[in-house]
């Protein structure tokens, strides 16, 4: 009879870059097994976690069964390709095939049995419904939004304690579910009982929990052993009271790199990049005192960034942060947004959440000297002055109705480069400064430790950056599965995790120890 505290094998599904795992390690649980069909991903988290054993397949053909061989298994984390229910998608036609993901989960669990099963994704997945196969139909591809969440119900049943009819349908189903149920690989592939877990799910922030993101996601946990389902107490919160303050983007930032000024390039910026940087400006830097992160790459036209001083957001696949800075003798920053809508985010905030796409965040930097030593300036000082004070103009005046005068002053005389626009405290903006934020930056905005290794796979294979990004922006926050594996399963730890060696190739073909 196996004793009931212990440790049998504990497995990452959909492991992808590996956040799941270094939190489950970060508590002190080795990873036995990571199953995911992506190669690249497989070797990148071969690359961290080289003791782990590693199944390139199909999740649904896997064979983890075989692996596994009548063993304990314990835990195993699952994060399902979220891409298809969150509402990122817009109204890209969805694909059913990756919705049914989450069945995967039932499927090993009916197999292998494990104690407890801790699943991520996002919100959205609390909505998911059939998708209309109809194309001679409105909404082809889309979500029926007249069964919203009947299939989430129908995992959740399936998983848990309820009731099913014959063929594997929960009894309760509306009439017009019946058309997709003939369809559905639930049905078709005869998952006809209850696999009797205690399931219960919540949505966190991981800001709450010590990560410098604001990424907010569904959690499950689901188990078989009877013990009560326990969510991990935050450790932070957003206004510090009570709790230690959320950690903010400038503390993984490179606020010394300012990128290169906005006038300089031989590609001009997007109009509604500019406009974004000038409404950060307003904001974090003339009626503000920290630099800004800026949200780029989107196609509204509305202010997207947040203040450095605030957690990142979310991640997505592409790079879309970039830091703004306004230079001067004196350096203001913040961070801008190129998706969605916001005015982007000071750095005293943690990031907002992170994407899958390249491009996506970018740091302002803003120069400021004192008025009196523009008596000194050179021709060229004066002229970028005046670049930024028209600049500002343009969009202050155009984009939000309200002249610059307010809460603004502007000089403006005769001489065309004496015409310098912006005080903001005795001080003269001379310059503005845009780059994106550097996946080094990203990484640690999501969680992951300084050591873990991104950029290479167990092959020494070079990965592309923007699939660097993707990987960061798929990942769960490795802060999320040590808060919630720790409170669920406090029994399993093992030992504290040790800090992977960085081993870098130089030029000669040598290695180097970091």
């Amino acid at each position: 009879m196996q004793d009931k505290n212990e440790r049998g094998l504990v497995g990452d599904f959909f492991c992808g870059a590996g956040g799941a795992s270094v939190g489950i390690e970060e508590f002190g649980v080795k990873v036995d097994f990571a199953v995911n069909h992506d190669q690249t991903a497989i070797r990148l988290h071969s690359r961290n976690h080289p003791s782990t054993y590693h199944m390139t397949e199909d999740i649904f053909t896997s064979e983890v069964e075989r692996f596994v061989a009548g063993r304990k298994v314990s835990l195993i984390w699952a994060s399902p390709d979220c891409t298809h229910f969150s509402k990122a998608k817009g109204k890209t036609p969805r694909k059913q095939g990756i919705r049914m993901l989450p069945y995967a989960v039932y499927f090993h669990a009916a197999q292998i049995h494990p104690e407890v099963i801790c699943m991520e994704n996002v919100a959205e997945i609390q909505g998911w419904c059939p998708i209309e196969d109809r194309e001679d139909v409105p909404g082809f591809g889309q979500p029926v939004k007249s069964l919203t969440g009947i299939c989430y119900k129908c995992f959740v049943t399936h998983m848990s304690h309820g009731k099913l009819e014959p063929d594997g349908r929960i009894a309760d189903a509306p009439a017009e579910c019946r058309r997709f149920c003939d369809k559905c690989q639930v049905v078709r592939d005869g998952y006809t009982k209850c696999l009797g877990y205690d399931f219960d799910s919540r949505e966190l922030c991981a800001a709450d929990y010590g990560a410098p993101t604001t990424r907010k996601r569904w959690y499950a946990v689901i188990r078989s052993d009877h013990r009560a389902i326990r969510w991990p107490k935050p450790t932070n919160s957003k206004n510090g009271v009570g709790l230690p303050a959320w950690v903010p983007a400038s503390s993984i930032l490179d606020l010394d790199n300012y990128g290169q000024s906005i006038f300089d390039r031989k590609k001009p910026l997007a109009e509604n990049t500019q406009r974004r940087i000038a409404m950060g400006i307003r904001k974090y830097v003339l009626n503000g005192e920290e630099p800004f992160i800026v949200h780029v790459n989107h196609s509204g036209d509305g202010f997207r960034g947040q203040s450095v001083n605030e957690p990142l957001p979310t991640m997505t696949r592409k790079l879309g942060m970039g830091l703004v800075s306004t230079k001067t003798m004196q350096i203001e920053q913040f961070l801008t947004k190129f998706y969605k809508s916001g005015i982007g985010q000071s750095i005293e905030e943690p990031l907002h959440t992170i994407t899958t796409s390249p491009g996506h965040f970018g740091l302002v930097s803003v120069k400021t000297t004192d008025k009196g030593s523009l008596n000194q300036a050179d021709r060229a000082v004066l002229e970028r002055a005046h670049q930024v004070s028209q600049f500002l103009m343009l969009y202050y005046g155009s984009d939000i109705g309200q002249s610059i005068d307010k809460p603004l002053r502007t000089i403006v005389t005769k001489e065309r480069f004496s015409l310098i626009t912006v005080l903001h405290d005795g001080r003269v903006l001379l310059d503005i400064h845009l780059r994106m934020l550097s996946v080094e930056e990203l990484k640690r905005g999501n969680g992951f430790p300084d050591d873990y290794d991104i950029s290479h796979d167990s092959r020494w294979h070079r990965i592309p950056t923007a699939e660097q990004v993707a990987k960061i922006g798929n990942a769960v926050v490795p802060s999320m599965s040590k808060a919630i594996v720790s409170a669920n399963c406090p029994y399993l730890y093992q030992h504290d995790r040790v800090p992977f060696v960085q081993v870098s190739q130089q030029q000669n073909g040598q290695f180097s120890f970091a």
